[in-house]
């Protein structure tokens, strides 16, 4: 473990999109959410799928969604037939939005790995769409990969943290140790594969943003080289693109996004429906502990507080990235328009 971690911390030999990607690949093998197993090769020209790990794969999907489905049931079964003992099961309304929280993360795990299966080849087709468009630029600016490649490993830093932290809040709670497992593997885990799940479409477009950086510095360039030969100062040899490219690239781009948002788009709406009902849910929990329930200790309280947490830290990560996205789509158009 410590290994695989200190891979992903030191600096990489390789500067390029596959190096770059590599520590999500792993993080999302890892949860089984990669049917396909890919082999990164030295010319960059595209990852190549191996075929026969489909088989492999598949029965670690399997293998998740069954251990998912057979905890739910049994966590269900813990939950109806709890005491009055138990903060969280204690009224009816609680209890009702606790398994309504429960089955929306089981809905989540679903809707994600059939998207992951139904949408293999259009995952490998984004990465390698990403790393062509990608090769035509950042060889004028490597300072984007660079910038990628710290921002991915943040990422993985900040999956870490949070598994980190939520199993020290959950095991850190005054319960029986079945209680604390079933709370492990029908809420933490699937909450780990969402985070995954987002952070997986966070790194796609944050590389689908270095590219868009790197077209408007080539048409920043651009306008610069103009107005050096328009006033006459002094003739300076600047390396700019041509336009036509850029203008193929950006709509090669533009067709990337569009993929993205199709392969993506059930996982995101599974996730802003589970968020959303469990904002109101924590909220409730946290409300009935302080007014009504006496035995509401301050560490529930943390808990309930930490997870809607969480749930913010989802939503504000999925608009993140349309923030990214407008802001360099806009300064595009902007430049676009100065050129011609």
């Amino acid at each position: 473990m410590y290994s695989y971690l200190k891979t992903l911390i030191s600096p990489s030999d390789e500067l390029n999109v596959f190096s770059a990607f590599k520590p999500m690949y792993i993080t999302r093998s890892v949860f089984g959410l990669m049917p396909y197993s890919l082999k990164f090769p030295k010319s960059q020209e595209g990852a190549i799928i191996i075929h026969k790990s489909i088989y492999f794969n598949s029965l670690c999907s399997v293998s998740i969604i069954l251990l998912l489905y057979s905890c739910c049931f049994l966590h269900v079964q813990h939950v109806i037939t709890a005491t009055e003992t138990n903060t969280f099961t204690e009224v009816l309304m609680t209890k009702a939005n606790y398994l309504i929280e429960l089955f929306g993360f089981l809905v989540f795990s679903t809707v994600t790995y059939f998207c992951a299966f139904k949408n293999r080849f259009t995952n490998v087709k984004i990465l390698n769409a990403i790393v062509s468009s990608s090769n035509k630029l950042f060889y004028h600016n490597q300072d984007s990969l660079r910038e990628i490649h710290v921002q991915v490993k943040i990422v993985i830093g900040c999956l870490c943290l949070l598994l980190m932290a939520q199993l020290t809040v959950n095991f850190t709670r005054h319960e029986t140790m079945w209680s604390i497992t079933l709370v492990t593997l029908t809420f933490i885990l699937p909450q780990m594969i969402q985070f995954a799940t987002i952070s997986f479409f966070y790194v796609l477009i944050l590389m689908v943003v270095g590219i868009l950086k790197n077209i408007n510095g080539q048409l920043i360039n651009i306008v610069k080289t103009r107005k050096i030969y328009v006033s006459r100062v002094k003739k300076v040899e600047i390396k700019t693109v041509d336009f036509r490219l850029i203008e193929t690239v950006f709509d090669k781009v533009l067709e990337i996004k569009r993929e993205i948002n199709k392969a993506f788009q059930a996982s995101i709406l599974a996730t802003a429906i589970q968020c959303f009902h469990s904002l109101i849910s924590e909220t409730y929990i946290i409300y009935h502990g302080v007014s009504i329930d006496s035995s509401f200790t301050v560490h529930d309280f943390f808990n309930c507080f930490t997870w809607i947490g969480y749930q913010l830290l989802k939503i504000y990560t999925i608009s993140r990235t349309g923030i990214l996205l407008k802001a360099q789509v806009n300064i595009h158009f902007h430049e676009s328009t100065v050129v011609r």
